[in-house]
Order: structure tokens, then sequence, then C-alpha cells
């Protein structure tokens, strides 16, 4: 049965940052460039792999391009990952005890080269073979192959010791098994009479024991059931690896004008990415908006005057 592959980024700038950071911590070095503005492509930055019952192995390749502008080795081995906390940093076996061992990969990991050495603007493919082993349970592992510099000299001088690393990381869903589950723990939204909170950010859990992506959209209503304000949730694509808690914030955009006071409803519905249809969550909140405070205050105005008006008149009587 042919194996699908699916590549993709892995979250915004600022995810890719947490996890470079994590993994030049955990492995206790530092990253120096081999020239400014210059370094080393490695592409896909993340993909995934599906391996299909009664596969005996699958292979992917990841493609690596020397732009130091010198003659660079890199030492090529594997290690697991996991979530780190609930922001979606990432962090590799060795950093934290806390990685669940059921959802390991570097064991059925082997790339076709320990070592290669690259010329200046040189690219080369380095093939893992995944090995589909009993040992490998079904649903979600998760791993990396990591690349560190050994040595690195530009021609017709000597070689100098670096301590670069970078990594690309790779997602295996292993059917035949994978259980698919997203549960809502908690929505905070923080609201007050005169001020409708802008930010909603729902809570989730992966009950699963494989990799989602979850999706949602939030609408809020006014009393005559229209409309004025919209979110989206992860617009970023982020996704969630098993049995973690992560939080997905984002921002109510007005689609209408919010002006007529009374019950407001908040309506969040969500799903994950294989699933159609959606689990439904609400909440009403009392809302007074700032656009009818001067009708109000004028009505209000006016009746005091005609109050004062009638009262007048009365006594002239």
């Amino acid at each position: 049965m042919e194996t699908s592959f699916r590549s993709f980024i892995w979250g915004n700038h600022l995810v890719r940052t947490l996890w470079y950071s994590m993994l030049v911590l955990s492995m206790g070095v530092v990253g120096i460039p081999l020239a400014q503005g210059a370094g080393f492509t490695v592409s896909p930055m993340m993909q995934e792999v599906i391996l299909d019952e009664g596969e005996m192995s699958e292979t992917y390749a990841v493609t690596l391009v020397n732009e130091t502008g010198a003659i660079t080795t890199l030492q090529i081995s594997v290690i697991d990952f996991g979530s780190l906390d609930e922001s979606g940093g990432v962090a590799f076996l060795g950093a934290t005890g806390a990685l669940d061992q059921r959802y390991t990969l570097a064991s059925w990991m082997q790339p076709d080269m320990n070592e290669v050495t690259l010329q200046p603007n040189e690219e080369r493919s380095i093939k893992v073979r995944i090995e589909n082993r009993e040992s490998l349970s079904p649903g979600g592992h998760y791993g990396a192959l990591v690349f560190k510099t050994v040595s690195a000299a530009k021609p017709d001088v000597p070689s100098v010791a670096i301590n670069q690393i970078f990594s690309s990381l790779v997602l295996v869903k292993k059917v035949g098994g994978a259980v698919y589950d997203l549960d809502l723990v908690s929505v905070e939204h923080p609201s007050r009479w005169f001020s409708f909170g802008a930010t909603v950010t729902p809570r989730f859990k992966n009950s699963g024991n494989v990799h989602i992506t979850p999706r949602g959209v939030a609408r809020v209503t006014d009393p005559l059931n229209r409309l004025v304000y919209q979110g989206i949730v992860n617009e970023g694509s982020s996704i969630m690896l098993p049995e973690m808690f992560r939080e997905f914030p984002f921002k109510l955009r007005p689609v209408g004008k919010a002006f007529i006071p009374g019950t407001y409803t908040l309506t969040f519905q969500y799903r994950y990415d294989g699933r159609d249809d959606f689990e439904i969550w609400s909440k009403r909140v009392f809302y007074f908006p700032p656009f009818a405070s001067a009708p109000i205050a004028l009505i209000s105005l006016c009746l005091i005057g005609l109050a004062i008006l009638h009262r007048r008149d009365r006594r002239l009587v």
C-alpha cells in the first residue's frame, strides 16, 4: 500500500525559535555561526510519515544545503522529542525526564549515513528508514534527525573546530490502533458590563495517542442575533502531541456594530483536522456597548427635562 507523506512548517517564527533554543540547551552546546548571515538550510523543518499496517519500513528524505562558504563535516544522529509545556515548545530527550516513552521514535530511525562532508553550496539528501517492527506501537511517535558540526574550514585555511547543532523533526502515525480525541478543558474570556473581552483562550487536552491539529471558530451575536464579533482558533496550524494540554489564545474581531445593550452570546465551535462535525461551547454575557451611552444619555436628559417642565407647569396651575 502506498504511504502518504505530508510536509509542513510547524507554527510561527516564535515556536521555531523556541525549539531550536531548547535543542541547543539540551545538548549542552552553543551554536557559533560560521559566517555572518550564512549557515545551513534544512528542508523540510518538519514532516509527517504514515506507516500502514503490514509495511516493514518506510523511508523519508531530508535535504541539507551548506551555505557557510566552508568545507564542513557534520555528525548525524537521532533523538526523541515531546511537548515541553502548554505554549507548544519542544523538549528533546535528555532535556527533561517527563517525555512519555510510549511515543518515542529514535530507536526505530536508521539514517543512511552517520557523517557527511559538504563542500560550500553543496546540497545533499539524507535518507532515513523507519522500521515498522512489532515493538513500535500504533499511534504517534516523534523523533528528530540531528546535525552537529565537527569540523569546518575554508579552502586553503586550516580547519577550525566549531559546535553548531540543528535538526529536522519527524512525526510518525502508525495506523491500526491510532486513537483521535480532543477535549475542551476550559475557556477563559474576561469581560465586564461595559467592556466585552477581545481575547478568548480555550485550553485543550489531546486525549488520544496521536498528534492532532485543533480547529475552531468563535462567534458573538447581539440581543437581536446579529453577528458582531468573530475569531478563528489556531490560524497557524499548530499541533498537539498525545496526552498533552495546550492553550490557543485568539482575538475576536469586529464584523458588525455592537450598539444594543443586553445579553450577548459567545459561541465556540471546535474540532480537529480529520473530523467533520464540531463540538459546541457557549456563554452568555450582559454587555452595555459604548455606542449605546450617548443615545441613552440624550434620552435620559430629555426625560429629565420633560419631568422638570411638567412639575413646573403643575406648580403654576
